[in-house]
């Protein structure tokens, strides 16, 4: 990782990556405690690259700035209004039992799914116990 001092409020770093992809230009303000990377994933995912990380730890910045917590993981998420696809709102029953009990039961189904298609005759067991 090199580093460029653009002035006293803001730091670039050039960061390399040991797959040999090309480097990635973080741009670290202290003003904001902002950090954008060439690569974008925040701005595309709403999730920090490996980049943006390295540059915050290397810093001994543990703190994120609140920009950087999205709503989804907040308890603000459960509010229970999503915005569809078509900007209709949606209603989302978010009781915590019936997402536990489809948790649960998508780790079951998904083990069972797994061990299941070894075999003929395991498929076939599977398929009677789901049905």
């Amino acid at each position: 990782m090199t580093l460029d001092c653009v002035d006293e409020s803001a730091k670039i770093y050039k960061v390399l990556s040991f797959t040999g992809d090309r480097p990635r230009i973080v741009t670290f303000s202290f003003s904001g405690h902002t950090v954008q990377c060439s690569r974008k994933k925040f701005e595309f995912s709403g999730l920090l690259c490996a980049h943006v990380l390295k540059v915050l730890r290397m810093l001994d910045l543990h703190d994120l700035s609140t920009q950087y917590y999205l709503k989804r993981w907040t308890k603000d998420a459960t509010a229970g209004i999503i915005l569809g696809t078509h900007d209709e709102n949606m209603k989302v029953d978010c009781n915590p039992s019936l997402t536990t009990r489809y948790s649960e039961l998508s780790h079951l189904v998904l083990a069972m799914a797994t061990k299941g298609c070894e075999t003929e005759e395991l498929s076939l067991v599977a398929k009677r116990a789901l049905l």
